[in-house]
């Protein structure tokens, strides 16, 4: 653990959380402060290894293109492979078999990519590089307690702290930027109501998700066609999903997932059984020929969880909430990392154009504005995912009346692009942030979604036809 340095000699900003969030906003703001100090509450682990404060570590966890440019260009030298930084990098279209909305989508080279990895791996080989940055401080085993008004409480300065080696002493860590880092756990909408701030809104939609993760040895010789293989969920056919993806060493890292208190279990055997009960039968084919390599760890999550941090009429200057902090995203979209990058930049960008307009950071209305940026990049992941989520019947949350005129639009995009191999990399591009949804409504796809249309009433002409005058009686005449 490094010892607290109080005493404030330039511009510094604290990062409450040290995980992938907390780390990547390090290594932007380190760019444009004196000082950046890291706090976690963790004892951090020498080498690769799961921590208490991340108990879903152990989870597959993936991180969508856009998040994984992002990520390399803060960091040059991470090479995306496993020994590196436990990367798997998987083409979505040819490296993928994907079961998604009832049918398997084509194969196609479709250049768009998510990035399965080891998360304990990745967090490692991020905090390294950061950690090593001549302006940043990781301080770890280090609990904050309570955020620190200054005299007006338009603005926080600071923040108190206890450490490993001062169990019952507040000790008080002054900065010019506060930014909360520390995941769907953060008490920084409590401790603004403890300052008199208004309660801050949120948004929820509960699924009562459940999943499990296991490493599992293939047979000697044995190779899968695909770096990754992906049963979806459907309503009306599966509340579950399967997913493995290829590891060296002929591993395979398996995840299985269900809403609405279907849960995997951790026993090898029920385990198994449960992949076996996926609509369709490869997930359960793979396992069954497998060896445990570790125990299955399993996880849960009740809703995805937006706190609407923009809409809270008073905002104090000085203190920013990001990533999970602000939203929690149900984990089987694999959007949290991504988005969390995603805020690490506009921040970033926030504090360079302040550098453009010669202004200072203790300008007031910054914090405010970036809560807004924030809420405008959690929106579009938002109502993907839970907009698919309330598809079932059994989610709890606010279904407004365009919701229904989405779903249905959607659904034909999906029955498109199980066939046409352009709908389909458009819909992945949107799915890995390489595009806006709006992309899903450009003419070239209005035009596929009308050719699908018109060949199926054609079909639906021919077959009524074939009905009213058989093939024979026609030949008659």
């Amino acid at each position: 653990m490094n010892s607290i340095q109080t005493e404030q000699t330039g511009s510094r900003a604290i990062i409450i959380g040290g995980s992938v969030s907390g780390l990547l906003n390090a290594r932007v703001l380190s760019e444009h402060l004196d000082e950046v100090i890291i706090l976690e509450k963790d004892t951090l682990p020498e080498k690769p290894a799961p921590r208490q404060g991340v108990p879903q570590s152990g989870q597959t966890h993936s991180i969508h293109q856009k998040g994984a440019e992002i990520i390399q260009e803060l960091f040059p030298d991470l090479t995306w492979d496993f020994d590196t930084c436990g990367v798997i990098p998987c083409d979505l279209g040819s490296e993928m078999r994907w079961f998604f909305f009832g049918e398997w989508m084509p194969r196609i080279h479709a250049n768009v990519s998510v990035h399965w990895c080891d998360r304990p791996l990745l967090e490692w080989a991020i905090r390294q590089r950061v950690a090593a940055l001549p302006n940043v401080k990781v301080i770890s085993e280090c609990k904050v307690k309570a955020l620190i008004p200054d005299k007006s409480k338009g603005r926080i300065v600071g923040v108190t702290v206890r450490t490993a080696n001062q169990p019952k002493t507040d000790q008080t860590l002054t900065a010019d930027l506060i930014v909360d880092a520390c995941g769907r756990g953060s008490r920084v909408d409590q401790w603004l109501t403890d300052l008199g701030y208004p309660q801050v809104p949120e948004s929820n939609v509960t699924i009562n998700l459940g999943y499990a993760s296991g490493i599992y040895q293939l047979p000697e010789g044995y190779e899968p066609p695909w770096k990754a293989l992906l049963i979806s969920a459907k309503p009306g056919l599966s509340q579950k999903l399967g997913l493995i993806y290829r590891m060296p060493n002929n591993q395979i890292k398996v995840l299985l997932a269900g809403w609405f208190g279907d849960h995997p279990p951790t026993d090898d055997g029920a385990f198994l059984d449960f992949a076996r009960s996926l609509p369709q039968p490869d997930v359960y084919e793979q396992l069954r020929h497998a060896t445990p390599v570790i125990p299955v760890r399993a996880y849960k999550l009740p809703s995805n969880q937006w706190r609407r941090y923009e809409q809270v009429a008073r905002w104090p200057d000085g203190l920013v909430v990001t990533g999970d902090a602000v939203c929690s995203f149900n984990p089987s979209f694999g959007q949290g990392m991504t988005v969390a990058a995603l805020h690490a930049v506009a921040l970033g960008e926030e504090l360079h154009n302040l550098k453009i307009r010669n202004k200072e950071l203790n300008q007031p209305g910054i914090a405010k504005r970036f809560q807004k940026e924030a809420a405008r990049i959690v929106n579009n992941p938002w109502m993907i995912t839970t907009g698919e989520d309330l598809r079932f019947p059994q989610a709890e949350g606010p279904r407004p009346l365009p919701l229904h005129i989405m779903h249905r639009y959607l659904a034909k995009i999906f029955d498109v692009a199980h066939r046409d191999p352009q709908v389909a990399k458009r819909f992945m591009e949107v799915m890995t942030f390489m595009e806006e949804p709006t992309a899903l409504f450009r003419s070239d796809i209005l035009l596929a979604l009308a050719r699908q249309t018109i060949s199926k009433l054609r079909e639906k002409l021919s077959i009524q036809s074939e009905r009213k005058y058989p093939a024979a009686q026609a030949d008659a005449w």
